[in-house]
């Protein structure tokens, strides 16, 4: 908020835009009017999105900085189920969790590709794990809560708890047996499907760039053995599943990377098709647009 002298401070306080949790005296734009009940339209059409979201194994979020992207997948959230993950949390939403196995995986990286992957995709693991069961206890016990009530508990969750509760609870899930995952993940997820009556989860993955960045090379390729991979490819090979559609994206991601770290069991490039691509427009107008530029 501006001082009180300001000549349009009143004005500026009858906004009642939210705060920024993190920055209680700066207006954070992104939360504001955002669609509360699946009849709000929101700021942005998100129709085709929530369709493709239904269908797809996976979507890829493109755009210039500022476009709207993390806008549109958050109003995408208020009407569909599904998770939200960001790997740039310091002054904006969501949980540290994906964070903190960033923090987590540093020390115990190895020269064995093999024994990196093994600790990345459970803690990955863990990480997807503490959201599904969240939800999925939170509708088995109390009957209802909104798409948009649990986009905001996963935007804000220190804001409705003294601390961040997927950052304790994937902690907690770091001491289940590997077994308990294999178990439960594709059951947790038929249930949830049918109590919110959706055919796919959308998984946001929100700043992906910064997993590409991350450990580049510490991890092995699925599909050939003479390539490395990084932290990246071993988070959406993780995070698809029969029931989820995971979407990643960020400011950083390029064609591209997409191809080559997304992975050939989700994405083969002989049958790749522009409508798996999503161009948040602010410069760009089309995928073709954005492809050239990518080559350029």
């Amino acid at each position: 908020m501006p001082d009180e002298i300001h000549p349009y401070y009143s004005v500026i306080r009858n906004l009642q835009i939210p705060s920024n949790p993190n920055y209680d005296k700066r207006p954070f734009l992104l939360m504001s009017d955002l669609p509360v009940t699946n009849g709000d339209n929101g700021f942005t059409d998100t129709t085709d999105l929530e369709r493709r979201s239904q269908k797809k194994d996976i979507m890829i979020v493109l755009g210039t900085s500022g476009s709207g992207k993390t806008r549109t997948l958050i109003e995408l959230l208020c009407k569909k189920y599904g998770f939200y993950f960001t790997s740039l949390v310091k002054e904006n939403l969501g949980s540290c969790d994906l964070l903190m196995m960033i923090d987590h995986l540093f020390p115990k990286l190895k020269s064995s590709l093999v024994q990196n992957d093994a600790y990345a995709i459970r803690f990955s693991k863990c990480l997807l794990f503490a959201r599904i069961y969240i939800l999925h206890y939170i509708l088995e016990t109390y009957g209802e809560i909104s798409p948009y009530n649990w986009a905001i508990l996963q935007l804000c969750p220190t804001v409705f708890f003294n601390s961040d509760i997927f950052e304790e609870i994937t902690l907690e899930f770091r001491k289940v047996p590997e077994q308990y995952f294999d178990e439960n993940f594709r059951k947790l997820i038929r249930e949830i499907l049918f109590l919110v009556n959706q055919k796919r989860l959308p998984v946001i993955l929100d700043e992906a760039q910064e997993l590409i960045d991350r450990f580049y090379n510490k991890f092995s390729s699925t599909t050939k053995e003479d390539e490395t991979r990084s932290l990246y490819s071993v988070v959406i090979r993780t995070f698809t599943f029969s029931g989820t559609c995971v979407i990643p994206s960020g400011t950083g991601l390029t064609i591209k990377s997409v191809l080559r770290l997304t992975g050939s069991h989700v994405l083969k490039g002989s049958t790749w098709k522009n409508e798996e691509l999503i161009i948040i427009k602010n410069g760009f107008d089309s995928v073709e647009k954005k492809i050239m530029q990518d080559q350029m």
